[in-house]
This record gives structure tokens, sequence and C-alpha cells, in this order.
């Protein structure tokens, strides 16, 4: 099993991985975007406004896709 971003996204396969990234709809999309900040959070990736920044275009994106 492969996981990506410290675990919070897992895939079986490679073929999995490359079927999901073809077929992923917006709220999929938003989910491994979700996933991809919170553990780049989590590791120190990005300061405290960084963070913030992220956050809130994310909840702007989701408010779009809901």
């Amino acid at each position: 099993m492969k996981e990506l971003f410290g675990g919070l996204v897992n895939f079986d396969t490679p073929v999995k991985l490359v079927e999901c990234a073809r077929t992923m709809d917006d709220k999929m999309s938003v989910k491994i975007i979700e996933a991809s900040l919170e553990y780049g959070v989590k590791d120190g990736l990005y300061t405290l406004e960084e963070a913030y920044l992220l956050y809130e275009a994310l909840r702007r994106v989701k408010t779009d896709v809901d």
C-alpha cells in the first residue's frame, strides 16, 4: 500500500493512484488538497501566515464545490 501525505491518503497499487487522478471530481479534488495542506502543516512546511492563507483559499473553494 502506498501512503501519501503522511498516510492521509492511501492507494493499494500505482494503477489505483492513476485511476483516482484521472477520475476525481471536484469534491475529491478538494479532499486531496485538504489532505496535502494538513500534511504540510503537520510537517512544518508552512508558516502560520501561509497556512492561514491556504486554509482560507481552501474554504472558499469548498464553498463553491458544495
